[in-house]
């Protein structure tokens, strides 16, 4: 079975290019998110690279609205700020830089850049491309990141990034969080009405998902 690779992204950046020009910036703090569908995680540095505290909030991504999304790295960001106050941050003088699921829907980044530009700058990238760049720090590599959905993502020399997979649910994202979650609801639903299955979910785990979700 043939793979085909979609080009995502073309940035030319060498390894570590982002880093050596924030720490250009003294006294500017620079802001980290990985928003997705289930969770929002951010971190807060100052200008040489430290790490000042981290902080976490409920899933952020773009297809939950414009408003969940400004919500979640709004939280993050006010908890970052009760653990590091003697930092000195301000929306004014940190720069916001977000990996964010979702990107792709019209309208929604730009909608939520605007509703978040007291930050001194606001920028985003696909989540996927975020951790890519996070695990290879700009350099050649490839990365399977798997959480809420599933994206495989490869950054060549040139700084193409290719990606494959990351369609989003419920048609994409097979081996996902959801996907999983969906397929177990699927089998339970079968067995509930007595429809054969490959997958029989023993009882203990039919009455423990049947508590979780409220169905008897």
């Amino acid at each position: 079975m043939q793979n085909n690779w979609y080009l995502i992204e073309s940035v030319p950046l060498g390894k570590h290019k982002l880093k050596s020009q924030f720490q250009n910036k003294s006294g500017r703090f620079l802001f980290c998110l990985d928003v997705g569908g289930s969770k929002t995680r951010g971190a807060l540095f100052d200008s040489e690279g430290k790490e000042l505290a981290r902080a976490s909030a409920a899933g952020g991504a773009l297809s939950l609205g414009v408003e969940c999304s400004r919500n979640a790295l709004v939280e993050v960001w006010n908890k970052l700020c009760e653990v590091a106050p003697e930092a000195g941050p301000s929306v004014a003088n940190t720069e916001l830089w977000a990996g964010i699921a979702g990107l792709s829907l019209p309208g929604a980044v730009e909608q939520l850049a605007l509703e978040l530009s007291n930050f001194a700058t606001t920028n985003f990238v696909n989540d996927g491309y975020g951790a890519l760049l996070g695990a290879t720090g700009g350099g050649p590599g490839a990365l399977i990141s798997v959480g809420t959905g599933v994206v495989a993502l490869r950054l060549d020399r040139a700084g193409r990034c290719l990606t494959l997979g990351g369609w989003g649910q419920p048609a994409g994202d097979i081996g996902g969080g959801a996907w999983l979650g969906r397929e177990v609801l699927s089998h339970l639903f079968k067995q509930l009405d007595g429809v054969e299955t490959a997958l029989p979910i023993p009882d203990v785990r039919v009455q423990g998902i049947l508590q979780i979700t409220g169905g008897s």
